[in-house]
């Protein structure tokens, strides 16, 4: 009996040194869809863990659906990218500090051939001519970063996306695009997690808009400032901007 009490008190020590072991070794991040499936997430989780000994474990989702977890504290750290989002976050109280890191850039990507005929075009042009000529336009439809963007651009070029010709995936980007490639519609994508799937799509990149930046943030949950700090400083500096130059395609750094 005394020998059972011996080992039940070592296992316990065990199972409590362990998690507390893993929480002090790794870090929990909500990330949008596109950090992950542009490669991003595996790339940077090596390259950190390689430096620091510490592992990041990214759960990927829509930019709203982030945001959540960091509502509830499930999460540690939050990369969104969407300003109104992230600053609503922080007004009602659920992160101390927003820190805009990186971009890249979206895109409107469609099939090989362009049925549409709009390469080239203007974005509002292009967004006519799609419903115009009878094709397919994928939305996301799940209220990410990309999604908002896509709303905030059909309401300033006053188009009305139906479903006429505005269907929604309600999945990340690169299943949506995969999405487009099957139906032969165009999609909305940032360039990275395009970049990643092009081998996998017969399609192209149809219009480019420099203006169409899409920043990437990183907001610090409540009640984990000091948990954070290294990896807030390591985004903030020098050997992220190395990383990005050397690992990373189609995203820059803030700074």
């Amino acid at each position: 009996m005394k020998y059972k009490k011996i080992l039940f008190l070592q296992l316990a020590f065990c199972l409590f040194f362990n998690v507390h072991a893993t929480a002090r070794d790794s870090l929990k991040i909500a990330v949008t869809t596109s950090f992950v499936d542009s490669g991003l997430a595996d790339s940077l989780a090596k390259y950190y863990y390689d430096r620091y000994k510490k592992r990041l474990f990214f759960i990927s989702a829509g930019t709203s659906k982030t945001l959540k977890l960091g509502e509830k504290k499930e999460v540690s750290l939050v990369i969104a990218h969407n300003q109104q989002l992230e600053e609503d976050f922080i007004k009602n109280g659920y992160s101390s500090k927003r820190v805009p890191f990186m971009y890249n850039f979206f895109v409107m990507a469609g099939p090989d051939d362009d049925p549409a005929g709009i390469s080239g075009l203007p974005l509002k042009d292009a967004l006519l001519k799609i419903k115009q000529t009878g094709n397919k336009y994928i939305s996301r439809g799940d209220r990410s970063g990309t999604h908002l963007k896509e709303m905030e651009l059909f309401k300033r070029y006053n188009i009305i996306a139906d479903k006429s010709w505005v269907l929604e995936s309600g999945t990340g980007m690169g299943q949506t695009l995969l999405i487009a490639y099957q139906k032969r519609a165009y999609t909305f994508a940032d360039e990275a997690t395009f970049d990643k799937f092009k081998d996998k799509l017969k399609m192209r990149i149809v219009v480019r808009d420099e203006s169409l930046k899409n920043i990437y943030s990183l907001l610090v949950v409540s009640g984990f400032e000091k948990e954070t700090a290294q990896v807030v400083e390591f985004f903030s500096g020098s050997q992220f901007r190395e990383f990005l130059k050397k690992e990373a395609r189609f995203f820059y750094p803030i700074n």
